[in-house]
């Protein structure tokens, strides 16, 4: 068994079960969409992390309208080697966002790290996306 915690929750599962919990923080001071936060754990497959961010794209595709990468790039996350890719999109409530995915293995798994705010709003909202991503450790 190991402990799990999650902010003041914690408690015992077995050692080989995986961690697919979703963390998902929104913001509450747009009218256009509200800017979000969300991290999740995959199972690292074989290969380089950005073979598996770019194995994202098509269904990315499928999910949303008028999606266009932006840019990716390899970067340092968390003290690690990381990819980075940035994503513009349309809502389903026709609203254009802009989305950076953050990519960093831990351990056996790919930590995945979203924000996304309105693409109007990027520019104000650009530091604080700097700021959360610059704070993601990983304590093994």
């Amino acid at each position: 068994m190991r402990r799990v915690r999650f902010n003041e929750l914690s408690f015992e599962a077995p050692t080989d079960w995986m961690d697919l919990s979703v963390i998902t923080l929104t913001g509450t001071d747009s009218a256009r969409f509200q800017p979000n936060l969300v991290i999740t754990r995959e199972e690292a497959p074989a290969g380089s992390l950005k073979d598996f961010a770019r194995r994202q794209l098509p269904d990315i595709k499928r999910q949303v309208k008028l999606h266009k990468l932006v840019s990716e790039r390899e970067e340092m996350i968390a003290g690690r080697e990381g990819y980075v890719l940035e994503h513009q999109m349309t809502t389903p409530e026709k609203q254009v966002v802009r989305q950076l995915q953050y990519f960093v293995r831990s351990g056996n798994e790919v930590v995945v790290m979203s924000l996304t705010c309105a693409e109007p709003e990027l520019a104000q909202r650009k530091d604080v996306l700097a700021k959360i991503a610059e704070s993601l450790k990983i304590e093994t």
